[in-house]
């Protein structure tokens, strides 16, 4: 499988695991935001070596789901 497919893969679970965060104000709020951004820092940071589409789908994802609520 080639890199990019590999990234997308990941990002595709990465939200799959984390796509409802808590509205603001409910408890374990902190602790999803806590999880995700340490999920995704390893991902792009640790497993993709700071890959550029790495970087920016991890940015991307983020404020997504930041956006949601």
């Amino acid at each position: 499988m080639d890199v990019e497919k590999e990234i997308i893969r990941d990002v595709w679970f990465f939200l799959r695991d984390h796509r409802t965060p808590p509205a603001p104000g409910l408890e374990g709020r902190l602790a999803y935001w806590d999880r995700a951004t340490t999920d995704i820092c390893e991902l792009v940071s640790g497993k993709w070596q700071n890959h550029p589409l790495a970087r920016e789908m991890g940015l991307a994802l983020l404020a997504y789901l930041e956006a949601k609520n």
